[in-house]
């Protein structure tokens, strides 16, 4: 079936084969390309389709979005047009992300602006929270392991959502990915102009976000950062109680949630959603890694705080006569994150009592500490480098930003690096089969004698990276780029490539059976 997308049509669907609606006379393919097959949604300032790509040989789905601008005047539309681009090109910059649709065109059409997109298939969060019910704490900590990266993705590219809940939140069906959606900063800004004139006030037309989960601070036109991360925590609440943000109870001085009543949980966690949902930004978690940060200590923190304060030094010990304020110890000077984890690892060392030869073989993955995926994220955050050898099969990092990590020989088998930034980083040796690195950006980075046996590499950025002596058989290289790599044409024959390959000469590939 064809649709039309024209908004007066009396009647939009149509058979596939025709090429004008029946209807209404208007075309039924966009930019000659795109099939509608149905809508998928409609509200006062657009509309979403699902839509096939007759273009490509296998007519891939993908979802168009339809933003409709009533602007007569040449000025307001001129500068639409000027939001509009400007936001696609932010869609495109994040889309490189393998849990953020990818943008694959915009265009202008009969006065409408268009989003293609890729489609998603599977249910939102908030479907999932009315078929199933409510989440456990176990399951609310894996959401905030999925979710916390992709927000410090977006955060890095300056990108604020603006929009975080249930609704805008997928899983995905065919790998149970978490998939954020609906960056809907274009239709908002769109709106501002649809509206002008109305007697509606700039701050109702420009404010982007939800009711209930958008912070004061966005609502008054001053999103920052941390905005998300309150949005964030709502979503939580909704997701532990199964309530919309305005079924709780607030106080009425300062418009803070009361939700303690109706949420129960660690703790600890208690101690986390209580700084995500801090009406206050100042008081609020400022980064994704203050928030990562706090999830992975915080079940040592109650007993490290009671077993220090016995050793911590009395006041009044100094002699009477040394009234001077005494310089801050080194300890002081970190901070409250940093002094927690560096108690943690005096705590484990102590527990493993090593002989002193023996304490550290380097500065990084070869202590004595098992390394976990928080572990390993936390160290690289502190500006650890070297894994040399390290024990990495099966992590999930994806998204991660891990430029220059030294790995050589360390086992990587099965973990999924999809969208990471391994640039620059030193994997040689390293045994990386089955990982998964679709859309990672290995640009410069040292693989030789690495193994990469069936490893998803689909949209990865090799260029300039040495891949001498590296086994890349089974590899999937289609529509990876590999200018100017150091790999032989006989190594490449191993992996499946396409045409949307980039080989090291800049020549495009072709597909290996």
């Amino acid at each position: 079936m064809s649709y039309c997308v024209r908004r007066d049509c009396p009647q939009p669907t149509n058979p596939d084969e025709a090429r004008q609606c029946q209807a209404c006379g208007a075309p039924l393919l966009l930019r000659d390309r795109y099939r509608v097959e149905r809508l998928l949604a409609e509200g006062g300032f657009g509309a979403t389709f699902l839509a096939r790509n007759l273009a490509i040989d296998d007519q891939p789905q993908c979802v168009i979005k339809q933003l409709r601008c009533d602007a007569f005047d040449p000025r307001e539309l001129g500068r639409a047009r000027e939001l509009f681009e400007r936001e696609a090109k932010t869609l495109r910059k994040v889309g490189d992300h393998p849990q953020i649709p990818a943008l694959y065109d915009y265009f202008e059409s009969g006065g409408e602006f268009y989003l293609v997109e890729e489609y998603v298939e599977g249910p939102t969060l908030q479907r999932l929270l009315e078929q199933q019910g409510p989440f456990t704490e176990a399951a609310l900590r894996q959401f905030l392991s999925e979710m916390l990266p992709i927000l410090q993705f977006l955060h890095e590219r300056d990108v604020i959502h603006r929009d975080i809940k249930p609704a805008n939140l997928i899983r995905r069906a065919p790998d149970r990915r978490l998939v954020l959606i609906d960056f809907g900063a274009v239709k908002d800004e769109v709106r501002q102009i649809n509206e002008a004139g109305t007697g509606q006030t700039a701050l109702t037309a420009f404010a982007i976000g939800t009711p209930g989960f958008a912070p004061p601070e966005q609502l008054a036109m001053r999103p920052v950062y941390a905005s998300d991360l309150y949005s964030l925590g709502v979503t939580c609440l909704v997701l532990l109680t199964g309530r919309a943000p305005g079924d709780f109870d607030f106080d009425p001085r300062t418009g803070a949630l009361d939700w303690r009543p109706l949420v129960q949980v660690s703790p600890g966690l208690e101690r986390v959603l209580e700084k995500l949902l801090d009406i206050s930004v100042s008081a609020r978690f400022r980064s994704v890694a203050d928030v990562l940060r706090a999830l992975a200590l915080e079940p040592y923190a109650d007993s490290l705080a009671q077993g220090l304060a016995a050793a911590r030094p009395q006041p009044g010990r100094r002699a009477a006569a040394d009234t001077r304020p005494a310089p801050l110890t080194v300890e002081e000077r970190r901070s409250p994150h940093e002094q927690l984890a560096e108690r943690i690892r005096a705590k484990r060392r102590e527990t493993a009592n090593p002989p002193p030869q023996t304490r550290l073989q380097s500065t990084g993955a070869a202590r004595s500490v098992r390394l976990t995926p928080v572990t390993f994220t936390l160290a690289y955050q502190r500006g650890e480098r070297d894994f040399i050898g390290a024990q990495l099969g099966g992590f999930d990092l994806h998204g991660l930003t891990l430029c220059r990590l030294q790995a050589q020989n360390a086992n990587l088998t099965r973990a999924n690096l999809e969208g990471c930034d391994l640039s620059r980083a030193d994997l040689g040796g390293a045994n990386l089969q089955g990982c998964r690195l679709r859309g990672a950006s290995l640009q410069d980075a040292y693989l030789k004698g690495a193994d990469l046996g069936s490893c998803d590499l689909r949209r990865g950025d090799l260029q300039g990276a040495n891949l001498l002596q590296t086994n890349l058989r089974g590899a999937d290289l289609r529509g990876a780029n590999l200018r100017e790599a150091q790999a032989p044409p006989e190594l490449l024959t191993q992996a499946r490539t396409n045409l949307w390959t980039i080989l090291p000469d800049g020549r495009r590939g072709r597909g290996l059976l």
